[in-house]
């Protein structure tokens, strides 16, 4: 779950460096390939960007909803709550 977040932000990253006014063709890609910009200031760039920026929605609102219910069930059996028999312990000590 955690991975796929990181794979989405990397991608995200990626298109957002081939988009900017600096030379990025020294850089090499998650493929392993040098990184090609994206030409935003045209027409054609702009299209580029508008669908790799959409393909990153549909993706990003596929993790939610596949990874909600996982979430929600930890939620709800308390994970990541301080639990009780924790702090009996520390009085313990």
């Amino acid at each position: 779950m955690l991975l796929d977040a990181f794979v989405l932000a990397r991608d995200i990253r990626e298109v957002d460096m081939r988009a900017s006014p600096y030379n990025v063709s020294a850089f090499t890609g998650s493929d392993g390939n040098k990184l090609v910009p994206v030409a935003i200031e045209t027409p054609a760039g702009k299209r580029e960007c508008t669908t790799l920026q959409r393909g990153f929605a549909e993706r990003g609102d596929s993790h939610r909803q596949s990874h909600s219910h996982p979430l929600r069930v930890a939620q709800a059996i308390g994970v990541g709550q301080a639990h009780p028999l924790r702090f009996w312990l520390a009085e313990r000590r």
